[in-house]
């Protein structure tokens, strides 16, 4: 169903839209958005509504006059929006266009656009292309930004920047799961790397999903300090039982957790914290295993396992608070 809803603004300058209050419309949220993006100490809160923005963006964004805003679709989780408006860097130009949001949770949020300085894609061009693609959209742009091969710098600068003062203090753990390999760093220095298990199902951060979920998670809690080679534990409780170590390559009924737990904890919102995507309601260990065979191939049910002698020896040197990345 076609929307005729129109938001003339011939505002000068700034778009006046109160300070923190939710869009509850995917009109607001364009409005919102170019509202922070113009407006000196807001920026991170046009970050929240369009995730690919930049700091540099921001800066660079001095004024925006928006002359037409039409929502031409919208359904419950998305919304095509044609916009006209003139804006100025360092110097004065005019869009023509549109943008595409989805909604997440209570929140619009930009996910992409198609302006033009003269002739725009056309309306109906655009929602054919476009309208109904966000979750698929969505899923490849997660699986871009969280690849790991050969990235490894990159991502060391995303965690640095995420979280500057754990990155600082502690070593930095990334997890390929695609190549099975627990990586240790110190700031940008690889002091180890180990051989692990993530999930059989593969990459997923959805609960129930069995899946091993992908971006950047903290070590929450640790359990099994002390405990004896072997120990296993269940709900992270040490059961004076020692497992029987199977170095063949199979998948026994018995899935035994052993000798150390690190518990994880999702750090970005709505991605692996929170809903039914948070990581530590999930249960997400990096934890030893009986099914040492399995080391090096997918095996588990969505943790992270590792051979118990080398889940010993990361329990000393990773403490709480340490930042986990988990990348394809």
């Amino acid at each position: 169903m076609q929307i005729q809803r129109v938001v003339g603004l011939f505002l000068s300058g700034l778009i006046a839209v109160p300070n923190g209050a939710f869009a509850d419309t995917a009109s607001e949220a364009v409005e919102k958005f170019y509202h922070a993006a113009t407006t000196e100490g807001l920026c991170d809160e046009a970050k929240k509504i369009r995730l690919d923005y930049s700091q540099t963006q921001c800066n660079t964004l001095k004024e925006v006059k928006i002359r037409t805003l039409k929502i031409i679709k919208e359904t419950e989780s998305e919304a095509i929006v044609y916009l006209n408006m003139r804006y100025k860097t360092e110097k004065s130009q005019r869009f023509r266009g549109h943008l595409h949001l989805y909604k997440k949770g209570d929140q619009w949020i930009i996910f992409s656009n198609n302006y033009k300085r003269s002739r725009a894609m056309s309306r109906d061009r655009y929602i054919k292309t476009y309208m109904g693609t966000a979750e698929r959209l969505l899923k490849e742009q997660r699986m871009q930004v969280d690849n790991l091969s050969g990235n490894h710098g990159k991502v060391l600068d995303r965690l640095i920047q995420h979280s500057p003062e754990a990155a600082k203090l502690y070593p930095m753990i990334l997890v390929d799961i695609s190549e099975q390999e627990l990586y240790v760093y110190n700031k940008k220095n690889l002091k180890k790397l180990y051989p692990i298990s993530s999930a059989t199902k593969g990459a997923g951060n959805e609960m129930d999903s069995e899946q091993t979920p992908v971006g950047i998670h903290i070590v929450k809690e640790k359990f099994g300090r002390n405990a004896p080679f072997g120990s296993i534990f269940v709900g992270r409780q040490a059961t004076g039982k020692i497992a029987e170590m199977i170095h063949a390559p199979i998948d026994y009924r018995n899935d035994h957790v052993t000798s150390r737990i690190f518990w994880l904890s999702g750090l970005e919102e709505g991605k692996n914290k929170s809903g039914n995507v948070d990581s530590y309601q999930r249960f997400i260990y990096i934890h030893g295993t009986a099914e040492e065979g399995l080391i090096g191939r997918k095996a588990s049910h969505g943790c992270i396992r590792m051979l118990n002698k080398d889940v010993i020896k990361l329990f000393d040197q990773l403490p709480t608070g340490s930042l986990v990345y988990i990348g394809l």
